[in-house]
């Protein structure tokens, strides 16, 4: 059985995840503060972060540069094909 993480609102323990346990199935637990966010928050937090960031590539039109990209790998497979035949 894995940990479950959770919080305590209003005199309850509110699970911060999906529990997998069928509906009222008794359980024992000891509960232990954690101080601070849980590893996975803070990377959910870094990764967040670093996906929001704008870049500059440069490339004025991505969508265009992309379907000219995949044109010419396509034309050169094509091609490589037509030699091995």
């Amino acid at each position: 059985m894995k940990t479950v993480h959770a919080v305590f609102e209003n005199g309850v323990f509110r699970p911060t995840e999906e529990v997998h346990l069928p509906e009222h199935c008794v359980v024992d637990f000891e509960p232990r503060p954690v101080n601070g966010e849980s590893d996975k928050a803070k990377a959910l937090k870094r990764i967040h972060k670093i996906l929001s960031r704008n870049c500059d590539t440069g490339i004025r039109d991505m969508a265009a540069q992309r379907i000219s990209t995949t044109s010419l790998v396509f034309a050169d497979t094509v091609s490589w094909l037509a030699l091995q035949t």
